[in-house]
């Protein structure tokens, strides 16, 4: 009985996840399509100087470090679900 409960509750845990992997890879899709039409139609911004891009690479390390963060929080809510069933 314990275990049943356990693999319910890890098929819970897997479709939670898998649905956020799925809405995580629509939006990587809906963002490269929008990227390619963007460049096809040379809507693309002329690079500007070294100061523009650094501080264009500073936002995208800062929205990476978000992700990860949330991606490590994920987990750790997974694995604390996962060994609060082992008990």
């Amino acid at each position: 009985m314990v275990n049943d409960d356990f693999m319910r509750s890890m098929g819970e845990t897997n479709a939670d996840t898998q649905a956020f992997v799925d809405g995580l890879a629509s939006r990587i899709a809906k963002e490269k399509e929008r990227l390619e039409a963007s460049l096809a139609s040379g809507e693309v911004e002329p690079v500007g100087g070294r100061a523009d891009l650094g501080a264009k690479l500073d936002d995208l390390q800062f929205e990476v470090s978000e992700l990860r963060g949330m991606l490590e929080s994920m987990r750790a809510s997974l694995d604390s679900l996962t060994d609060s069933d082992h008990e």
